[in-house]
């Protein structure tokens, strides 16, 4: 049965318009599109309707892909974007990469063109379930039992929940964006909240900023109204400080809270879908989410206990312990450290790790939050496309632009040494006869053929190396 896909193509040849959607009906999709050539129809059609991709050609008359990668992502519409052109250069596919393009597909190569729009598809929904994630991480945070405040790396207030503004009520104008920490604290004394002497109220404030900065452990005030509180702050990555406010006048209220908090803390740990870990200091695991688990494929009882470094590659097991776990002890944080995983099939994920110290009442290590973010498949597509841009992909063979770059390295060597050069130039007699009367499978195949026989001619001491022999197709039947 095929399934449904809605396509904007950005396309000013008929032609290649039909093709494109004939190749997507082979490749098992019921292609629903709208075919634009100008900057206006295409921010018309991004506002009309409802697309599951995009796909573009590089350059035409009245519109290009990079113009339209931009007007997609000013849009707000996260699709995925493949462009659909004939060859270009690997530095514009690279650039392209780099501006938010998911992948090119060449109009020689259509066949492409539905697996990468299925793997494009899959990616574009492994992302909205992770904005769902974050979108839950920031509910948890509205909807914590304690207060919860931001502040930048120069000491300014940032953001915080409704619970932080109750606790903090006496000061709560104070807490606008770009105030210091010094000028609330010294506000909140110098209006009296705080249960200390008049005498004490300076030496409290500089205790109180001290305590702060220092980011270490876990201090009680006494409010003027009887109420007593509890702080704490984290450093984050960036240099900032995140607080943390409790009510704890009445204790045991406070560890009933607690214990919800902690239940829905690990509620979301789990079920969120994002793989997460956490180890202790002696980096065995102490627990892992379920997408961790079954993108790794074990059980919980399994791992639970075991070194982290266990399940590594053996080059990531020694980074890991020389290097990215002796870091991680000692700052409390790192970030995205690259690494390989291995599952329990054998299969080799690529991974980029970052993780926060969590700490103890008494301000010691406890455990770690580690998130880890599979990067194969941009990886494998990185690959793909820096292959892509050099060879030829029907016969493997080194390119136009591969072999420009070659002969252009053996004209310069041959002048500077003196040594003799050779080129040799040839195609195949009658191959449109071929095409024509067999059809284009079988001159494909002739032409695979023709590579390979090429390629048997070569001795071992001839390769596409820097100073041995290239041999390449530079386009139809010319090698």
């Amino acid at each position: 049965m095929s399934t449904p896909l809605r396509i904007l193509l950005a396309e000013d040849s008929e032609d290649d318009a039909l093709l494109l959607l004939h190749e997507l009906r082979r490749g098992g999709f019921e292609p629903i599109h709208r075919q634009v050539e100008t900057e206006g129809e295409f921010r018309e059609a991004l506002a009309e309707g409802e697309w599951d991709v995009v796909s573009s050609d590089y350059d035409m008359p009245r519109l290009s892909a990079p113009v339209a990668l931009d007007i997609l992502k000013q849009s707000g519409c996260e699709l995925p974007f493949i462009v659909v052109s004939g060859v270009i250069s690997m530095e514009r596919a690279v650039m392209l990469m780099k501006a938010g393009a998911h992948d090119f597909v060449e109009k020689c190569d259509l066949g492409r063109l539905g697996p990468t729009i299925q793997r494009c598809l899959r990616e574009a929904e492994e992302h909205r379930g992770r904005m769902r994630a974050e979108e839950l991480l920031k509910d948890a945070i509205e909807n914590m039992a304690d207060g919860f405040a931001l502040f930048d790396a120069e000491d300014r207030f940032v953001v915080c929940n409704d619970n932080y503004r109750t606790i903090m009520s006496g000061i709560v104008d104070y807490l606008v964006p770009g105030m210091s920490f010094e000028e609330m604290t010294r506000a909140f004394a110098e209006r009296g909240l705080i249960a200390v002497d008049p005498d004490d109220v300076e030496q409290w404030v500089r205790e109180r900023i001290t305590q702060h900065r220092a980011a270490d452990g876990f201090h009680e005030h006494r409010f003027k109204d009887g109420r007593w509180v509890r702080s704490a702050e984290r450093r984050t990555s960036d240099g900032g400080l995140v607080c943390i406010r409790a009510d704890i006048t009445n204790r045991k209220q406070a560890e009933v809270a607690l214990r919800e908090g902690e239940e829905r803390y690990r509620t979301l740990y789990e079920k969120t879908p994002v793989m997460l870990h956490s180890i202790d200091a002696d980096s065995r695991l102490v627990n892992v989410s379920d997408h961790w688990l079954e993108t790794l494929g074990y059980e919980r009882d399994e791992v639970i206990g075991q070194n982290v470094t266990e399940f590594y590659t053996e080059d990531a097991r020694r980074y890991s312990e020389e290097v990215a776990l002796p870091v991680f002890f000692r700052t409390g944080s790192v970030q995205d450290v690259s690494l390989q995983i291995v599952k329990k099939n054998g299969d080799i994920l690529d991974i980029l790790l970052s993780s926060t110290a969590q700490h103890d009442p008494e301000g010691g290590f406890s455990h770690s939050l580690a998130v880890l973010i599979d990067v194969t498949e941009r990886k494998r597509a990185e690959a793909h496309i820096e292959h892509m841009a050099l060879h030829d992909s029907l016969t493997g063979l080194a390119n136009r632009f591969l072999f420009h770059d070659r002969l252009q390295t053996a004209v310069s060597q041959s002048a500077r040494t003196g040594n003799m050069l050779a080129l040799l130039f040839l195609d195949l007699d009658d191959f449109k006869d071929v095409n024509d009367t067999l059809g284009h499978d079988a001159g494909d195949d002739l032409l695979k053929a023709v590579a390979e026989r090429l390629t048997s001619y070569l001795r071992d001491s001839d390769s596409v190396a820097r100073h041995g022999t290239t041999l390449a197709r530079l386009g139809g039947d010319d090698f």
